[in-house]
């Protein structure tokens, strides 16, 4: 999980605004993407010049790296599946 239950409730449990909350939990979510999808030998690393070839979140899963559009591609997803709406922009 990205996000355990704990995380979640301490987070809409906080009097601070919509937007810090939101800001915390995509800094969260980006670190423990990192963290779940690294392989011990063999971390997820940036490569330039990789679009269009490796960019969905399951190729860049498999090899292991990707262009930033790739990555960005990844982190809009995993928002997306804990609820949070996001899109790519400026690509």
């Amino acid at each position: 999980k990205i996000l355990c239950n704990n995380e979640r409730a301490a987070i809409g449990n906080s009097t601070r605004s919509t937007q810090s909350q939101m800001k915390e939990v995509v800094k969260l979510i980006n670190t423990r993407l990192w963290a779940l999808m690294a392989r011990d030998s063999n971390p997820l690393v940036f490569k330039a010049s990789q679009t269009p070839r490796i960019y969905d979140p399951l190729s860049v899963i498999a090899y292991g790296y990707s262009s930033c559009t790739g990555l960005a591609i990844m982190l809009v997803s995993a928002l997306r599946s804990v609820g949070i709406p996001a899109r790519m922009a400026g690509t």
